[in-house]
């Protein structure tokens, strides 16, 4: 790979990362002023005087998983390790599908499909079972299976970043693997109906937090 293919990549990796930065804090701003407490009943009721905040708040989430997949796939297929970690490259890519297809399936629903039902005065069951913040709607599983896949994902090209010599890549590497277990211990939580274990979600947003950081002000140092 020449200096100038090397160049392209570690800018298009510096801004894509920035950008997934930017996503991510601008959807944790408009979760914090359009997440409604009390029972799921009193939470829809409530949402009605707040719903387009909460729609561009899901607006902004749904484009979350554009940056994250081209930053993986920007990561795998970049460098001079590409033909001996070929498997590795393979298999980070792969479980992007699965991950951008559930986590918009969660979010797009929120600003298209659940306001009509909410508008229109639906089926209370129904409009519950696409209800985001419902812990028990389909819309809310899919977004944590989705997740699942993106550790998967994470898990390998965060292999594929440690196995390398630069030191920075191995640390990059490190926050790649501590995202995706702490997502999958979150998930084991929602399954086993602990609450307590299912912050491991919160927990993986953090370290995507840090990660997108760190590659937004040092990422140059990828592929030094």
């Amino acid at each position: 790979m020449n200096m100038n293919s090397i160049n392209r990549i570690r800018k298009q990796v510096v801004f894509v990362a920035f950008v997934g930065l930017l996503l991510v804090v601008i959807w944790i701003i408009l979760t914090i002023f359009t997440i409604p407490s009390g029972t799921v009943q009193d939470q829809i009721v409530r949402l009605k005087n707040n719903l387009p905040l909460y729609k561009w708040s899901f607006f902004n989430a749904s484009l979350i998983s554009i940056p994250m997949s081209v930053l993986t796939i920007s990561l795998a297929f970049s460098g001079n390790t590409f033909k001996e970690r070929m498997l590795l490259n393979i298999l980070s890519v792969f479980w992007l599908v699965p991950y951008a297809m559930l986590v918009s399936i969660a979010y797009v629903s929120q600003y298209t499909l659940f306001p009509r039902l909410l508008n229109s005065n639906s089926d209370v069951h129904l409009i519950e079972m696409l209800y985001f913040y419902n812990r028990d709607s389909f819309v809310y599983f899919f977004d944590l299976l989705g997740y699942v896949f993106l550790s998967l994902s994470a898990f390998f090209v965060g292999l594929k970043l440690i196995l390398s010599r630069n030191k920075f890549r191995k640390g990059v590497g490190v926050l790649f693997w501590l995202m995706a277990f702490s997502a999958l211990i979150g998930f084991t939580g929602y399954i086993m109906d602990n609450t307590v274990i299912e912050q491991g979600v919160m927990i993986s947003g953090i370290f995507s937090v840090i990660l997108l950081f760190l590659i937004s002000v040092s990422g140059k140092k990828l592929f030094s």
